[in-house]
């Protein structure tokens, strides 16, 4: 069984493995992203691909966090600035293999499309709660681009969470980064996900409360991804949703109480992918050639 290469570039982590055709990832490698410039990071995305060239794979799937463009232009937030790179020409003339290129919220919701929480609709929206927001909606049985290739980025709307002069994304509150913000401001100093969570489980009162107010953002987030395409299912995965059971009650409750009235009601659920979800999406996008995994 033939196997693609797929990689995942996020804002923080880069992960790169081998799939097969059942979605079966091996040889995953995750590692810290934390260069100064973006052209350095470009160059461990190709040094780590090239380096899975020899296992046998034929073609190359990769997901990326950003704005990308018809050219192959990537725009990303990358270390707190914005960087517009071109990126299909430098992968063009440094990859071993073909490949595909696809922003990483679309990705994570080619996965869960054709094998994970939405398999069963055409009208779905996949927001991808990961250190910022992804997004991927299908509308009509096709994955919706807008203009110049780019994809919906729910992530950028607009929030005020401490009144008009506070204006931020929404990408910046519903995310690991958000969680990460709200942390620091109840404790006093940075707590890392997983600490959080764990005290969260054991009844510490400020890790609840900071993921109720994780919730809370998360969910008006929902809701307005409701009243711009209510869609029939609306799917949360991205490493965020590890902690589901300690902010979806907070999250559904806010976004049913700001989504405007409509006779049917959107479905919000958990993805069947979390942290892996923008991958898989990258290994569908690597099959593309010529399975019937493409689209």
């Amino acid at each position: 069984m033939e196997d693609v290469i797929a990689a995942d570039l996020g804002a923080t982590k880069l992960t790169v493995a081998t799939v097969d055709q059942n979605l079966t990832i091996r040889d995953q490698e995750t590692i810290n992203v934390r260069e100064k410039d973006y052209p350095a990071t470009i160059r461990i995305l190709i040094e780590r691909i090239n380096r899975c060239a020899g296992s046998g794979a034929r073609s190359v799937g990769i997901s990326i966090a950003g704005l990308m463009d018809g050219d192959g232009n990537i725009s990303q937030l990358h270390n707190g600035v914005w960087c517009t790179y071109p990126l299909l020409e430098t992968l063009e003339s440094n990859l071993a293999l073909p490949f595909r290129l696809e922003n990483d919220g679309n990705a994570a919701a080619l996965a869960e499309w054709k094998h994970g929480a939405g398999t069963d609709v055409d009208e779905l929206v996949v927001l991808a709660l990961g250190t910022k927001v992804g997004t991927g909606v299908i509308h009509e049985g096709r994955l919706l681009r807008w203009s110049f290739n780019f994809s919906p980025q729910i992530g950028g709307i607009i929030q005020t969470p401490h009144g008009l002069n506070s204006a931020t994304y929404a990408g910046e509150l519903c995310g690991g980064h958000g969680l990460g913000v709200i942390a620091e401001r109840l404790f006093g100093r940075h707590v890392e996900g997983r600490e959080l969570a764990a005290m969260a489980r054991s009844g510490d009162r400020r890790a609840t409360d900071a993921f109720a107010e994780l919730g809370e953002w998360i969910g008006l987030t929902v809701a307005g991804t409701i009243n711009l395409f209510h869609p029939k299912r609306i799917v949360l995965n991205g490493g965020v949703t590890q902690t589901f059971d300690l902010w979806s009650s907070s999250a559904e409750a806010n976004a049913r109480k700001h989504q405007l009235p409509h006779p049917v009601t959107t479905e919000i659920v958990k993805g069947v992918f979390s942290h892996n979800a923008s991958l898989l999406g990258a290994a569908i996008v690597g099959f593309g050639f010529d399975t019937d995994l493409a689209l």
